[in-house]
């Protein structure tokens, strides 16, 4: 262990600090060169009922060799794999399987009574995976996790369910659908991608180390060539041909996640059948990095693309005309009356005095144009669901010219990301509050500084946030109770048609129009405002995602950098450009105020330039009536 591979965690209680609840402690990377953490391998949590149980026998828990195998978290599991996929289940205990987990840092097991309670639990994972039999468990004896995973798989991630039953059985899709209790599922998609692309050692072509993993999916993954042997053949050593899977799945959305419905046991299939999922549903939506936009280890350049206008500019203006004034007066002016008085000996103190009060007039202009308070960008995309709550996602920009001394509050109920430009020169002490509420303080909103967070929260929708779209016949009524003029409205009627309407004040109810090109106008507006940095402007990326005076010790080196482009939030921005694939019955609305949806965590600041998406469900006059 290094110096710099620990966590320090100081509790305070009443002014006091409690030992016991304070700890400091070293931690392994688990990663293959040891150095620095990976953000390439995604977080596993499995739900079973028989994760508490103390029984040594075999068949109760499954193999997670399997799928763990294909993403190896540590070498430790190498060594478990060392003599293949094929070694006899009785030489696997249920209790080698429990401590294989325990063993591995981005993979948890957990029965359904030991989930998070509250979904700011899960923000971590990236794939759930659980039984029918223990969803069903889940659902009827802690309803409350249940809706925490419900709510936390909304705003992204991955849910895995499975039935090891036979394949003419009760259909997985069936129950999970049920589970779900509202409309807020997606349809069921077969896949799209062919199985068995991950091919036999013997026929991995030369350039396997350029191109295989991105004609697999896995583009940000690193796999060891020499583990291919033991995936694909034999104790003999003769390759394996890959045979059609026994157990079969099919893919929906679910807000700003996706569930994965496997008809069979995924965990009887050998390891390629795992990346036909993983291929499925994208890296974009397991991999924590790709999901949220940045990353907590290397340089986001991109942090520079939502910079707050006119926020450390240069006073160039001001400055020439100030040094012109200086020149003359300073100059020609100053010695003809020094002259004149015959006290030219005074230009000594003159001239210097001069120029620091130009000094001190640049400092004062720069101080009073940025100002003392605090000034705010958000992009940010709201989902209005079915079930009458509403998922929002943000990105804020924070520019405080005096921080203010409470810090920051956010709700509870938000999950808050710092995004640092560089997080290896980030601060490194940072102060929060989680009592009443979600209180930030020292190290995370500094002066003069800007500062980046992203964010995420659901939450019922009320009536000072809400967006209704009606349609009768051929007439589309919006009722805009937002509290924000909507600038613009685009929507695809229950008839498939394309309605438009702009600037629709709050508690107005709007007409939109018949538009057969108003995706075109929407698909322009999102150009406009697309995230980018200043013209001319240049970052501070030079460091190429290396840490200062080390070489390169990053594991996701070669990798794509973070960009907020694979964020769910921008991919669901995104889903304004492509409103033919959209199906009847949506809308999307777009605003320069911030919505009521969106957790702010400096009140009173100052917005601009802000770019707000809101997408909701274009509702029949009947059902309107009835709600």
């Amino acid at each position: 262990n290094y110096s710099w591979n620990s966590l320090t965690v100081d509790t305070y209680e009443d002014g006091v600090r409690d030992k016991e609840l304070s700890a400091s402690s070293g931690f392994d990377n688990s990663t293959y060169n040891g150095q620095n953490w990976t953000e390439a391998y995604p977080g596993w949590l499995f739900i079973d009922s028989d994760a508490l149980s103390n029984n040594n026998g075999n068949g109760q828990l499954p193999d997670f060799r399997s799928c763990l195998t294909l993403i190896p978290p540590s070498e430790h599991i190498i060594t478990q794999m060392a003599q293949g996929r094929y070694q006899a289940d009785s030489e696997f205990t249920v209790a080698d399987r429990r401590d294989f987990i325990r063993s591995l840092s981005t993979a948890h097991l957990a029965a359904p009574s030991n989930i998070p309670e509250h979904w700011l639990g899960f923000t971590c994972i990236g794939i759930t995976v659980i039984s029918t039999d223990d969803l069903q468990v889940l659902q009827t004896d802690y309803p409350q996790r249940w809706d925490a995973l419900q709510t936390a798989l909304k705003t992204g991630g991955v849910l895995v369910v499975y039935d090891e039953a036979e394949a003419d059985s009760q259909p997985v899709a069936d129950t999970v659908r049920k589970a779900f209790t509202n409309d807020t599922l997606g349809n069921w998609r077969d896949p799209s991608s062919v199985y068995g692309h991950a091919i036999p050692r013997n026929v991995i072509p030369s350039d396997y180390n350029n191109n295989f993993l991105q004609r697999t999916g896995i583009d940000s993954i690193r796999h060891r060539p020499e583990e291919e042997d033991r995936f694909y053949t034999d104790d003999d050593g003769n390759s394996i041909v890959p045979k059609d899977p026994a157990a079969s799945f099919v893919t929906a959305s679910y807000v700003g996640g996706h569930v994965v419905s496997v008809q069979g046991d995924p965990f009887a299939e050998p390891p390629y059948y795992w990346d036909w999922i993983l291929r499925e549903v994208g890296s974009e939506n397991w991999q924590w990095h790709r999901r949220n936009g940045f990353s907590t280890v290397r340089n986001n350049v991109r942090f520079w693309d939502w910079m707050i206008p006119g926020v450390g500019a240069a006073p160039v203006g001001p400055f020439v005309i100030l040094i012109t004034l200086f020149v003359i007066v300073i100059g020609p002016v100053n010695y003809f009356w020094l002259q004149h008085w015959k006290r030219l000996y005074l230009i000594l103190f003159t001239v210097p005095l001069g120029a620091g009060l130009v000094t001190i007039a640049l400092l004062t202009y720069s101080i009073l144009h940025d100002g003392l308070g605090t000034r705010i960008r958000i992009r940010s995309f709201t989902s209005l669901t079915a079930d009458n709550e509403m998922t929002a996602w943000s990105r804020q920009t924070y520019y405080a010219g005096l921080a203010p001394s409470d810090g920051m509050t956010f709700d509870q109920n938000t999950a808050v990301f710092v995004v640092d430009p560089d997080p290896y020169d980030a601060p490194k002490e940072r102060e929060f509050d989680w009592v009443d509420s979600q209180r930030l303080g020292n190290g995370y909103l500094r002066s003069r500084v800007l500062s980046q967070f992203a964010t995420m929260t659901t939450k019922p929708q009320s009536t000072e946030f809400s967006i209704q779209v009606i349609q009768e016949d051929g007439r589309v009524r919006l009722i805009n109770q937002s509290r924000v003029t909507l600038t613009h409205v685009v929507c695809k009627g229950l008839d498939g048609k394309t309605y438009y309407g702009e600037s629709i004040p709050p508690n107005i109810t709007g007409e939109l129009n018949a538009n057969a090109t108003a995706d075109v106008l929407m698909n322009g507006l999102l150009q406009e405002n697309r995230p980018a940095a200043p013209e001319g402007f240049r970052g501070s990326g030079g460091r190429w995602g290396r840490r200062r005076y080390y070489g390169n010790y990053s594991m996701d080196e070669g990798t794509a950098m973070p960009s907020f482009e694979t964020s769910v939030m921008e991919r669901q921005i995104g889903r304004i450009s492509k409103l033919a694939n959209e199906p009847n019955g949506v809308f999307f609305a777009i605003t320069d105020e911030t919505p009521a949806s969106i957790d702010v965590g400096v009140k009173g600041g100052q917005h601009e330039a802000g770019f707000h998406v809101i997408h909701g469900l274009v509702q029949p006059l009947e059902a309107a009536e009835k709600n």
